[in-house]
């Protein structure tokens, strides 16, 4: 007989006997749970049915004549119960296997047995005692809470152990694996360490080179104030715990201006007519935009995104030695290097069996050689040339440039141009020098001298500049006008009428061939001239007691009487006094402070003095 509870319920258990005098007993399986007598029922009570309430129960009455017994087995039916197979706190290193069981109690058996991580349902059975569940390779993606849930008709029940994956540290960080930074900025690199257990130790490294350490810390972080070119690279965090290491690299990039190097010395010396390669290599980030080539100021070479440019010169002249800079430019800003070449060269004409050459020469140097010794290999004192004339006419308000050419070996020391006498420009170590007068005046006229200097002596030349003012026409107009008024007052004088129309005749064909050479068919006067010895451009006036201008006309005949002419001296008596000769009339005057004016006619009259 099968007597069915469920758990907690309250059961009685009931025996009756027909005998007399009998003792009658309730066994739960061989142990004795009630004993009574003389009675003809007998009832055992289960006031709070458990799991463990749960077998064969036997009632056994016994008298004089002998016994009997009835059994009943009590199945108590109970929700599931899940023991503990693992620890509560389970741990287990990354990489190996792990298997999770659980072995479910319960009377009926479970309809179903769910293992879940967290809310993720991993594994379900059903009607099965015992169900598990394996992890191949473990990470630390898969440590978790894991439950196990076992469900019947009566109820459910549960177990739950937190799994822990030990693991070497995951190293992070905020930054690019590529930084990008210009120079002279502020950055702080930070790495963040996920690790089980926490890290021993984590540090930064530029490089190979240790730069931080911390302990015990999951961050770090390395800061830089001021960043330079030379911070640029690797860096690397790494993080370490008992089961193993974790690393990450971040590559800074600093962004710098260029930084220029010539392979040659700062001033490197050539013979003429060698070849020659000035490169320059250019450190930048990023790469330069532009590399020029510059001799002096004039650019003589580009190149775009290199970092290597050449400029070759095939057949090197004296000419060529100056100053050469390289100069590279990029987004960030300009880098240049320069480089003083300077050439060697001997005469044309010297000659020696075994020439050689001093690489560098100073005046003390030349006692040392052998008597002409200098002149036969070559050095001489510099020979200064231009390419301007003697005499060079400047008009008033142009720029003019005087340029020299230096031929000397060794190379000149100094270049300087002098007006007059006074120093106005100096150069040293070049073969040419310019000075430019960027207005002209009157007051720039004179003696202009270009003196080089080397190891040697002293070469020079000198140009004379002469001023051309813009009113030069019109003032020499001018003086020919009154020259030709006193001529005139002159004859009226004398008062001999055939010389009086011989002499205005003659004079006007003077004026004409004079105007005549200065293309003017037409020319305005005013009442004054420009007369000076001293000064061209100084204006003398003539207080004739009138205020009138006059005009002469003048037509383009040559075919006049070409016998007269008028030729201007100065007399040793004034500066100021000019005298004139008739040819038609054989006589001449001369015109002073007190013009005397004489002519010998074919009547032998004298002409008296007169006043101008």
């Amino acid at each position: 007989m099968i007597e069915e509870i469920n758990e907690d319920e309250i059961k009685k258990l009931c025996c009756n006997v027909e005998s007399n005098a009998s003792t009658t007993k309730w066994l739960n399986g061989s142990q004795e749970i009630l004993v009574t007598h003389n009675v003809t029922e007998t009832c055992y009570r289960i006031e709070n049915a458990g799991r463990y309430d749960h077998g064969n129960y036997t009632c056994i009455s016994e008298n004089i004549v002998g016994s009997g017994s009835v059994s009943v087995v009590l199945k108590v039916n109970y929700k599931p119960v899940v023991p503990y197979l693992h620890d509560i706190f389970d741990a287990i290193n990354e990489g190996k296997t792990k298997k999770i069981c659980c072995v479910v109690d319960s009377s009926p058996s479970p309809t179903s047995t769910r293992l879940v991580n967290g809310s993720q349902q991993i594994l379900v059975t059903h009607f099965v005692a015992e169900t598990c569940y394996t992890i191949n390779n473990i990470s630390r993606f898969d440590q978790g809470i894991y439950t196990c849930i076992a469900e019947n008709i009566i109820g459910i029940g549960s177990i739950t152990t937190v799994l822990k994956v030990k693991y070497k540290p995951l190293v992070s960080t905020t930054h690019g694996l590529v930084e990008e930074i210009n120079e002279g900025a502020k950055i702080k690199l930070c790495c963040y360490v996920d690790s089980n257990p926490s890290p021993t130790s984590t540090k930064w490294l530029n490089g190979s080179l240790e730069i931080l350490v911390t302990l015990n810390f999951t961050e770090t972080c390395y800061s830089f104030e001021n960043v330079s070119r030379y911070d640029h690279g690797n860096y690397t965090c790494i993080a370490e715990n008992i089961i193993g290491i974790g690393s990450i690299t971040t590559f800074l990039k600093v962004n710098y201006k260029p930084v220029v190097s010539i392979f040659h010395d700062l001033i490197e010396e050539i013979n003429e007519g060698d070849q020659t390669k000035l490169c320059c290599f250019v450190k930048s980030n990023p790469t330069p935009t532009s590399t020029r080539w510059l001799n002096g100021i004039k650019e003589i070479l580009v190149s775009h995104n290199v970092y290597k440019t050449c400029y070759t010169i095939e057949s090197i002249s004296r000419y060529d030695q100056r100053n050469y800079t390289c100069i590279a430019e990029n987004i960030i800003g300009i880098g240049s290097a320069s480089i003083v070449l300077k050439v060697k060269w001997r005469k044309t004409s010297s000659s020696i069996d075994n020439p050689y050459t001093l690489v560098s020469i100073v005046k003390e140097d030349l006692f040392t050689l052998p008597k002409d010794m200098s002149k036969s290999v070559g050095f001489d004192k510099p020979e200064v040339s231009s390419s301007h004339d003697l005499i060079e006419v400047i008009h008033e308000g142009e720029t003019k440039t005087l340029c020299c050419f230096v031929d000397s070996n060794p190379i000149p020391i100094s270049t300087r141009w002098l007006n007059g006498s006074q120093d106005i420009y100096v150069t040293h170590n070049v073969a040419k020098t310019c000075y430019t007068i960027q207005s002209v005046s009157r007051y720039d006229q004179g003696n202009y001298t270009c003196i080089a200097h080397n190891a040697i002596g002293n070469g020079s030349i000198t140009t004379l500049l002469q001023f051309k003012s813009n009113y030069y026409v019109k003032e020499s107009i001018q003086t020919i006008v009154i020259v030709v008024f006193l001529a005139i007052v002159a004859a009226a004088v004398a008062g001999k009428g055939m010389l009086f129309q011989n002499s205005i005749q003659n004079i006007t064909t003077v004026v004409r061939a004079v105007l005549e050479n200065r293309d003017i068919s037409q020319v305005s006067v005013r009442h004054s001239s420009t007369s000076s010895d001293d000064d061209s451009n100084a204006s003398v006036y003539l207080d004739d007691g009138y205020e009138h201008s006059y005009t002469i006309l003048l037509t383009n005949n040559r075919g006049e009487d070409e016998h007269v002419y008028l030729n201007p001296t100065k007399t040793s008596n004034s500066a100021n006094s000019t005298s004139f000769e008739n040819a038609a009339c054989g006589n001449s005057f001369e015109l002073t402070d007190q013009t005397k004016t004489h002519c010998e006619a074919n009547s032998g009259e004298e002409n008296n003095e007169s006043d101008t």
